[in-house]
């Protein structure tokens, strides 16, 4: 029997994964053997700054002449954690469903390599790049290049870009700690014991943080005894940095970070022996386990998803678009959805197992994704040459 059907976005077996490997690896060099490359295009122009806010985005079918340009999308995977892999899998989804190609490799989180990935796929020739933020000053050059070229180049959470995935930080924040608020509201008797477990160093998240400090200070029962930020971003420091924290203060019972500290605190306070009945644990990204342990009724009890399989078949279908001529979106602000329950997660897992139906379904997009601002082939000399940056999703 195939499972794959029900396997969430980006789980592989370990010979799929090196299948797919294979596959790809191969069609990268069959392609790049057999290209002439590609020449400039000076239509692309010099781009516009990225501005505050975006109309809404209305497509037309009827709009533009289809391109020559390769019915291919080229993505540098920057590692293989499961944020990037469900990436890979939405890509995937949508270029089948739109007859598109995709090539992809993983850069294992090295800048230069990336940047190589990215000018192989670029001179061999591809209809649009996706990528994520990795190091944007090594990215920019080949990324500039694929736009003068004339291709989409879409991307998570940097410019320069054609179109650009973003979410409102701030509010990604603000609704991990609107749940936690509740929960010290009606289960803690508006008094709670909080650590916070921050990734300040990175720039582009910091928003996240500080709308966390802003709810929970306006509660008077909240008192903050821990906000630091964990020596690696992963389950085990999230694990380490819970427990040194209980060692000072054993009372801690709200902890808020990303979703995979979440996973280490709370094996944390199971070890500590708390009552867990009395314990918030909230995170950011909806990873599998996470759900996992909302879906059980543990003491993990929210995060808030930034849905990143959804958003890559939007990519996959936008790159067709682009090919064919159309208009796509210039920013596609990403929602924050907050699962706080079993009922929550499963409906959210429903919609990430029909990413074609999901897509294709007004409603059921709206709760992940804001497509907003317009750009085609004979538009691109509009491309971004910075980062798009919303600051919501809606009210644009």
């Amino acid at each position: 029997m195939d499972n794959s059907s029900t396997r969430r976005p980006g789980e592989l077996t370990k010979t799929g994964r090196r299948v797919l490997w294979a596959s790809l690896t191969a069609a990268i060099l069959v392609t790049a053997a057999c290209s002439t490359g590609t020449t400039s295009d000076s239509a692309s122009g010099e781009g516009i700054s990225a501005p505050s806010t975006l109309p809404p985005f209305v497509s037309s079918a009827d709009e533009g002449q289809p391109t020559s340009l390769p019915r291919s999308i080229g993505f540098p995977q920057s590692t293989t954690n499961e944020y990037d892999n469900d990436i890979a899998a939405g890509l995937r989804a949508g270029a089948a469903d739109t007859g598109m190609e995709l090539q992809a490799a993983v850069s294992d989180g090295d800048p230069q390599r990336h940047t190589q990935i990215t000018d192989q796929f670029r001179t061999s020739g591809v209809g649009s790049i996706v990528t994520s933020v990795l190091d944007p000053a090594a990215q920019e050059p080949g990324l500039l290049a694929a736009i003068e070229q004339g291709m989409a180049v879409q991307t998570v959470v940097m410019g320069p870009s054609t179109s650009t995935a973003n979410a409102p930080q701030y509010e990604i924040g603000k609704a991990l700690a609107l749940a936690a608020r509740d929960f010290i509201e009606t289960s803690l008797n508006g008094k709670a014991t909080v650590a916070i477990l921050n990734i300040d160093s990175v720039e582009s998240v910091r928003p996240r943080y500080q709308a966390i400090r802003d709810v929970l200070g306006d509660i008077p029962g909240a008192n903050i005894v821990g906000d630091v930020e964990p020596a690696t971003q992963d389950s085990q420091a999230g694990y380490e940095t819970t427990a040194t924290l209980l060692q000072k203060d054993p009372q801690i019972d709200v902890v808020l970070g990303e979703d995979y500290f979440g996973v280490g605190a709370l094996a944390a306070m199971q070890a500590s022996g708390r009552d867990l009945s009395k314990v918030f644990i909230g995170g950011t990204n909806a990873s599998n386990e996470p759900r996992d342990n909302i879906a059980k009724g543990t003491a993990y009890r929210a995060v808030v998803s930034t849905s990143p399989a959804i958003m890559a078949y939007s990519m996959a279908r936008h790159a067709a678009d682009w090919v064919d001529g159309k208009a796509i979106p210039q920013g596609m602000c990403i929602v924050p959805l907050v699962l706080d329950s079993p009922a929550a997660v499963t409906a959210f897992e429903n919609d990430m197992n029909d990413l074609k139906g999901t897509y294709e379904n007004p409603e059921r997009l709206s709760k992940y994704l804001t497509f907003l601002g317009s750009i085609s082939y004979e538009t691109r000399d509009q491309w971004f040459t910075d980062t798009w940056t919303p600051t919501t999703c809606s009210d644009q």
